[in-house]
């Protein structure tokens, strides 16, 4: 409705402009027509052409003044008109319409559906107000019928009813407790079988107890001649480890030290500190457990028959000294036993052909 009000007062605001101008030309002839009627031809004549020319620029003022207002007048009526035609917009899809007739037909179907809620509202109403009649009556009606029984003889009668319920109630309660033992009782079976089952359990229970008390024994005599073990051969096999790895370190390193989980320290010639493994640079861990597991191997293989020594890449991340060292150190460990040396690098292989 804004829309087309402002449509309406465009289209009048270009007619009553179109009539002002009309009725500012005409106003300004009448205006000329009449003074050369009234003064005299012969006068007027003498200044035509001045009063054509003031004539002709006041018309001209005129009409360009109308048509400013004018023009101001339609450009606010059009910035109006847009805003109408956002907000109509914004109100279409507020209310998911494309059009307004849309718009009107949802306005329609809404006040369709209020007149109808007012119905049932008012049927609801109606029907309750019958609802609380009806149980005012049969309130009435029950108080009408207590009031002429005899409650002598309905006492006793009641309790009776209630002891007779509550006896129903214990007895449904047993009934019930009953059947869920006869099915646990069916669950186990035959007491004789089940007798038979717990003399085959606890003899399993014997047996089992019995390997039970000899695999604990085991692993105590396993244990106690582990630790009797470590303490004989911990020590030794640190000073082996300590000479292979001040071999390989060239001297720099003098002491390895091994607890009974084999975790080494090392000690720096010169110093009176063992320094952990987390402490050494990767190069010279890898000599600290290249030295443990040779020491390790000379301890537990046989010397009267050796058997060959197999090394996989154990000196992959060795420098070319670190690594020449090694190979000086192996090469005399070969002399008493086989070493198989596996590697994905020919660095050892050039050292070795060029004699080290």
């Amino acid at each position: 409705n804004r829309i087309r009000r402002i449509d309406d007062r465009l289209a009048m605001g270009a007619v009553t402009g179109g009539n002002k101008i009309s009725l500012a030309v005409f106003a300004v002839l009448f205006a000329v027509f009449t003074a050369l009627g009234v003064i005299g031809l012969d006068i007027l004549w003498e200044t035509a052409f001045f009063w054509v020319t003031f004539v002709g620029f006041a018309a001209g003022l005129g009409f360009a003044l109308l048509t400013v207002l004018q023009a101001a007048r339609i450009r606010g009526l059009k910035r109006t008109y847009g805003a109408a035609l956002l907000e109509r917009d914004v109100l279409l899809a507020k209310y998911r319409c494309s059009t307004a007739g849309e718009v009107e037909k949802l306005l329609a179907d809404h006040g369709e559906n209020c007149r109808r809620r007012d119905e049932a509202l008012y049927v609801q109403r109606e029907t309750q107000t019958r609802l609380d009649a009806e149980k005012a009556r049969q309130a009435k009606l029950d108080a009408a019928m207590l009031k002429d029984l005899d409650f002598t003889e309905g006492g006793e009668a009641a309790e009776l009813t209630k002891r007779l319920k509550q006896a129903e109630d214990e007895l449904r309660r047993i009934r019930e407790e009953s059947a869920a033992w006869d099915g646990r009782r069916s669950a186990l079976g035959d007491p004789e079988d089940i007798s038979k089952h717990v003399d085959e359990l606890l003899e399993e229970h014997r047996r089992l107890s019995t390997e039970y008390e000899a695999l604990s024994l085991a692993a105590d005599t396993l244990r106690e001649a582990g630790t009797e073990i470590q303490n004989r051969l911990t020590p030794k096999l640190s000073r082996r480890a300590a000479e292979i790895f001040e071999r390989l370190t060239g001297g720099r390193y003098e002491a390895v030290a091994l607890d009974r989980e084999l975790k080494a320290k090392a000690r720096l010639a010169g110093d009176a500190v063992d320094h952990e493994t987390a402490f050494l640079s990767v190069g010279a861990l890898d000599q600290l457990y290249l030295a443990v597991r040779l020491a390790i191997c000379e301890m537990a293989l046989p010397e009267d028959k050796p058997c060959p020594l197999i090394l996989d890449d154990a000196l992959v991340s060795f420098d070319d000294e670190r690594c020449l060292m090694a190979l000086g150190l192996l090469k005399e460990m070969s002399e008493t036993r086989q070493i198989i040396l596996f590697t994905c690098h020919d660095r050892e292989l050039q050292m070795e052909r060029t004699g080290l």
